[in-house]
Formats: structure tokens, C-alpha cells, sequence
């Protein structure tokens, strides 16, 4: 799901918020037409309804094939990655499977009305209940995040440059699952504030698990800084991902991976001092 929504994040169509809400109605609609069609529930409309998702997903794979963006579709999260030619065969292949079943009598269950409505309801509730959207943690007073203070000051003053003006400074485990995805919307963060110049990266890793994590996360010509596993994990008290807002050294905001507010960055960096 994680992966699924910032992919959904990137293409800068939405904000945080309304990305992880149509991540979630997509999936859920998928799962309502498979659940329909197993029970045989509306085949006809049912059948057409998919056809035209099917058709939609092809052509919109096909724009991101032809213009030259790889990255895959993460329909499957990151369990399964399909190239894009794969996914527009997968699809021809549903689509011609649907049509051979669009003329069949449907068959008959009992109660298949009744299945069909509390399956309505099961198909979009779950995956709002089994992932709930990160901005259900925005509503919460309490702070996702915290920090060490002093030792935090202390690496603020060994690097002058970050108490310049306002910082974003995103610190990153290159191990860390939830470190990689955050730098998802971290990048679309930098897009949509076309301030590139003040947000930096601070490692816990290897030189080569760092090289491995940019190449990962695309996030190649970002500063960077590198700190020892012991001092990174007294600033961060061992929780990752950790992205501090900074004005002049003094910091104004703290998120975490679920409480990133894409919003508040962009409204923090266009806010005239």
C-alpha cells in the first residue's frame, strides 16, 4: 500500500493526503470487481466496468512506456515488479478473458444481492482499516517524532551551513524500508517547492550502502552528509525516518514517515521571512 500511494504522490497530481485516498478507492474498486465476478454478480456490468478500468491502466502504461518513465506501476507494492510491456500483455490478457465471459449466462448463488452489498461495504472499508491513510495521523496531538536536542545542536554546529535560512533535513538509514519510501515524497516535495538548494540528506550507512540507496530512490544530486552509527542514533533516539523543518538552526517542525505534511513544508519554504 505504501508504495503503491507515493507512486500515485510522484506524479504530483495530488497532495499527501488525497494520494493515499485514491490509492485506496483504486484497490478497493479492484477488489470489488473480482469479488463480483467470483460471486457472478452483475457479469455483464460488472464485466464492462473492469474492460474500462483495464483499457484506462493499458493506455496510461503505454504514455508512461512512450515517454520514457520506467519506473513500474507498484500494483503489487514491491512484492512484484512488471516491466511496462508485461503489464500491457497482463492487461490484453484480462481484457480478452472478460470479453469471453461478457456473453456467458451468469450463474446464480444464493442470496447474491445480500453477498454483493455486504461485499460493497467489506471491499472499501478494508483497505482504509488495514492501512489507514497517513493523514488519519495528522489528527493526532501527539508528535510522531522526537529528537535529542543536544546532540542535535552539536552536529548543527559542526555544519554552520545547515543553520543558514530554512533546512529541511531528512535523516536517513540506508536500510531502513520507511527511509526509502519517505525520499518519495520528499522528491515530489522538492518538485512542487522548486527549492532543491534546502533540503539535504544525513546518513547512518556504509559509503556503498549510501551509493545503493540513491540509486534506489533516484536521489542523486542531493547534499549529503555521513555520521557515525552511535552519534546518528542519539540524535534520532533510533527512530527513522526523521525530517527536521529548520529556520536559522532553531527547529520549527518534526515528521516522521506516516505525519509527513507535504502542505506545511511547501507553505514553510514560500513563507516570506
Amino acid at each position: 500500500m505504501d508504495s503503491f500511494e507515493i507512486y500515485i504522490f510522484s506524479f504530483g497530481w495530488f497532495n499527501l493526503n488525497n494520494s493515499f485516498l485514491f490509492a485506496r478507492l483504486i484497490i478497493s474498486l479492484e477488489l470489488l470487481i473480482g469479488v463480483s465476478i467470483l460471486i457472478g454478480a452483475f457479469t455483464k456490468q460488472i464485466s464492462l466496468l473492469s474492460i474500462f478500468v483495464l483499457l484506462f491502466f493499458t493506455v496510461f502504461i503505454g504514455y508512461l512506456y512512450f515517454s520514457g518513465n520506467e519506473e513500474h506501476c507498484h500494483c503489487f507494492g514491491d512484492k512484484i515488479e512488471l516491466s511496462h510491456v508485461t503489464s500491457i500483455v497482463k492487461n490484453i490478457f484480462l481484457i480478452v478473458a472478460l470479453l469471453l465471459i461478457y456473453k456467458k449466462s451468469t450463474f446464480k448463488i444464493r442470496f447474491q444481492k445480500f453477498i454483493f452489498v455486504i461485499s460493497l461495504l467489506i471491499c472499501f472499508v478494508l483497505p482504509v482499516s488495514l492501512s489507514p491513510p497517513d493523514s488519519f495521523y495528522f489528527k493526532t496531538e501527539k508528535k510522531l517524532t522526537n529528537y535529542n536536542s543536544e546532540y542535535l545542536q552539536e552536529f548543527l554546529d559542526q555544519n554552520s551551513s545547515l543553520q543558514e535560512g530554512k533546512r529541511i533535513i531528512s535523516f536517513f538509514g540506508t536500510s531502513c524500508r520507511y527511509c526509502k519510501l519517505a525520499t518519495k515524497k520528499i522528491k515530489v516535495i522538492i518538485e512542487k517547492s522548486n527549492q532543491k538548494n534546502l533540503f539535504s540528506y544525513v546518513f547512518w550507512g556504509s559509503e556503498n550502502s549510501i551509493q545503493k540507496f540513491i540509486d534506489k530512490t533516484n536521489s542523486a544530486n542531493l547534499a549529503y552528509k555521513i555520521l557515525e552509527g552511535t552519534r546518528f542514533l542519539k540524535i534520532t533516539n533510533g527512530k527513522l525516518p526523521l525530517i527536521l523543518v529548520l529556520e536559522n538552526g532553531k527547529v520549527k517542525d518534526s515528521f516522521g514517515y506516516r505525519d509527513i505534511n507535504d502542505n506545511k513544508i511547501i507553505e514553510f519554504i514560500k513563507k516570506e521571512e
